[in-house]
């Protein structure tokens, strides 16, 4: 009897080992019974494996790619094979006709013609030592110097004025104001320049305000003008207006020919106590009361008009046209009392 294979762990197991009925190694009994062996499972044939994918599709673009370069090396021959037709749109450039051995050159036209040969210019003379070949010296350009700049006039600036400070004040603010501060007793004031407001304070006693060099847009009496106080303005086109008193002997001068001068009919305001107005305007408006002897002189110009309202006590008011004008002067008399009169200068 030959070896047989342990069912346990699969050694071979001698005869007598058998009989014995345990195996020498695994000790597995074979006097228990042993599960029988399961059939045999079929088994499915193996189908061969393709290529890969990726194996394919390198090898079909290395064939492509050599029927491509055949197709253009056969191209390419044929293109230089071929002879090359002339083209029916390229301009055409015209050739010179051969030039004759020995003559020079020339340029000749697309006719055929010959041009005549370019004859070189030679460059202008440089100068020498500032001189020109004839000997006449140059002048060298002038440098330009640009203008130094002007101070500007803050806009809308105000200025206060006092009498104390300055005797003498030259204004530039053409867009500002310009404020007198009071004047009294013996002060003098003188103004020049240009200013778009002037504002005039209290003046009284014997002071003297002298803005008759002094262009204004527009001048405002704040304060009253008494005494023997002495004011004269200048404001051509300009307006004036006077809110307050001009009372005593005060004397007052206005020239504003083509403006207007308004003495506004205020609560306390007057003409009064024997005070002088000299006025030149276009139009010349009195609204308050005049008494006391006042008298104002008004000189109308082109066009000019005169108004007053009531008149007392003696008041009188003389007009006249400027120089030169002889436009009809348009006169609104009010009520006149006590000895009032409006009439023109003779």
């Amino acid at each position: 009897m030959s070896d047989q294979p342990c069912p346990a762990c699969g050694l071979p197991v001698s005869a007598a080992a058998i009989n014995v009925g345990r195996c020498p190694c695994c000790e597995h009994s074979f006097l228990e019974p042993t599960v029988p062996a399961s059939p045999p499972v079929a088994q499915t044939p193996i189908e061969p494996q393709l290529e890969p994918a990726s194996h394919r599709n390198r090898v079909l673009i290395g064939v492509a790619a050599c029927v491509l370069v055949v197709i253009g090396l056969i191209g390419t021959w044929r293109l230089l094979k071929e002879p090359v037709e002339p083209n029916e749109f390229a301009e055409t450039v015209p050739t010179a006709p051969p030039v004759p051995a020995g003559r020079p050159s020339l340029e000749t036209t697309p006719g055929g013609e010959r041009l005549p040969p370019v004859r070189e210019i030679a460059p202008a003379p440089r100068p020498v030592n500032g001189q020109r070949p004839d000997g006449i010296a140059i002048q060298p350009a002038p440098i330009p110097v640009a203008p130094e700049p002007r101070a500007k006039p803050e806009a809308g600036k105000v200025e206060f004025i006092n009498v104390f400070e300055t005797p003498e004040r030259r204004l530039n603010n053409p867009t500002g104001t310009a404020e007198v501060l009071e004047l009294n007793a013996q002060d003098r004031l003188v103004l020049t320049g240009k200013v778009k407001v002037l504002k005039i304070g209290f003046v009284d006693g014997e002071a003297v305000l002298d803005a008759s060099g002094l262009d204004v847009e527009e001048i405002i009496f704040t304060e009253n003008v008494n005494g023997s106080a002495v004011v004269k303005l200048n404001a051509p086109g300009g307006k004036v207006r006077i809110t307050r008193q001009i009372n005593g002997s005060a004397r007052l001068t206005i020239h504003a020919p083509d403006g207007e001068v308004v003495f506004a009919g205020e609560d306390d305001a007057c003409l009064t106590g024997g005070s002088v107005v000299a006025v030149t305007a276009k139009r010349v408006d009195i609204q308050c009361l005049m008494n006391g002897g006042t008298r104002v002189e008004a000189t109308l110009t082109c066009g000019g008009s005169l108004r007053t309202r009531l008149m007392d006590g003696g008041a009188a008011v003389r007009y006249k046209p400027s120089a030169g004008n002889e436009a009809e002067l348009k006169i609104e008399t009010g009520e006149l009392r006590g000895g009032a009169t409006v009439r023109p200068t003779k």
